[in-house]
């Protein structure tokens, strides 16, 4: 199956996904606020980038790989579950140096069934910044293509992830919840056009226990926060070898945000850690970062969405609370 493909097929399935979930205004024994009927608007600065870090034991080389455009502005418009938006990703911005045949798209899809959490992801990155420890080397026929996400699980039914990731509900009290999570990632390398023998790709999984917290800091404003750490397997294919590996991964996610009636916004960061260690000759490092600074306002939305919403809900059978 191709990628393109793929890509066609992880987004269907997310959409019946997300689409087949119910809607709520305050519940949960008034933990959990949300906004099933209005339309959200936010404008986002975002600072997100795929890194690598790769250690050749035998050949005593070490490489650090870092893409040349890493940042964009994007606006997006919310309701529900659903979630479109457009972005730019331009030389002006200061963490796009080098930026000029550079390109990165990222497609996030987040998903929310009871209490399940479904995140699927791809980036497609072209422009690297190699430094083999003797100086900076521009590679702007360098491409990476990865696509994964992961799969978890939330025990705590007052706890609200949406509300430390799109903001869709808000946490009314503090609550935490205990969250396992099953990562799993494809990278391709396309190597060869910057001077290395031979493309590679990787595939990444591991199972990772993690905890979250939102901290209600008074009526308007929260904070969050979470980690996971957890163990899994690492495959590499190098084009002319192969490897599996152990795998360790460690995921940080920080959150600081605001709601009032109409408008809302705030600042999330968090990374993810993926480092495979050979005893045979290699380390390999996986590192995704990501910063999204917001603000948003909600207004009404018009009737004939929340019409169509709702005989999507009555077909499923799924009540609005």
């Amino acid at each position: 199956m191709g990628l393109k493909k793929a890509l066609i097929l992880l987004f269907i399935s997310h959409c019946f996904f997300i689409t087949a979930q119910g809607t709520d205004s305050i519940h949960e024994d008034g933990y959990i606020k949300s906004f099933p009927d209005e339309v959200a608007l936010k404008l986002a600065f975002i600072h997100n980038s795929n890194s690598f870090g790769y250690n050749d034991k035998d050949a005593n080389t070490k490489y650090e790989i870092s893409p040349n455009k890493k940042e964009r502005l994007s606006i997006t418009a919310q309701f529900r579950s659903l979630e479109v938006g457009v972005g730019i990703s331009s030389g002006f911005l200061p963490g796009n140096s080098h930026a000029d045949d550079a390109n990165i798209i990222n497609l996030a899809l987040k998903g929310f069934y009871k209490n399940w959490i479904q995140d699927v992801s791809f980036y497609h990155q072209r422009g690297f910044t190699i430094n083999r420890g003797s100086g900076d080397e521009i590679s702007p026929l360098m491409e990476t293509n990865k696509i994964g996400g992961a799969t978890a699980y939330s025990f705590n039914k007052k706890f609200s992830y949406r509300a430390t990731r799109s903001q869709r509900e808000w946490q009314l009290k503090s609550a935490g919840s205990f969250i396992p999570k099953l990562y799993y990632y494809y990278t391709n390398f396309v190597l060869q056009s910057s001077g290395f023998n031979h493309n590679s790709s990787s595939v990444d999984i591991a199972l990772a226990p993690s905890y979250f917290y939102n901290f209600v800091l008074n009526e308007h404003f929260m904070f969050s926060s979470g980690a996971s750490a957890g163990f899994g397997l690492n495959y590499n294919d190098f084009g002319n070898d192969y490897v599996f590996t152990s795998l360790y991964e460690l995921s940080l996610q920080g959150v600081l945000s605001f709601n009032y009636d109409r408008f809302f916004g705030g600042i999330q960061s968090n990374v993810l850690f993926l480092k495979s260690n050979s005893t045979r000759y290699m380390q390999f490092r996986d590192t995704m970062n990501y910063l999204n600074i917001h603000i948003g306002y909600r207004f009404k939305a018009p009737r004939t969405f929340t019409k169509t919403a709702d005989k999507i809900n009555k077909k499923l059978n799924i009540d609005k609370k």
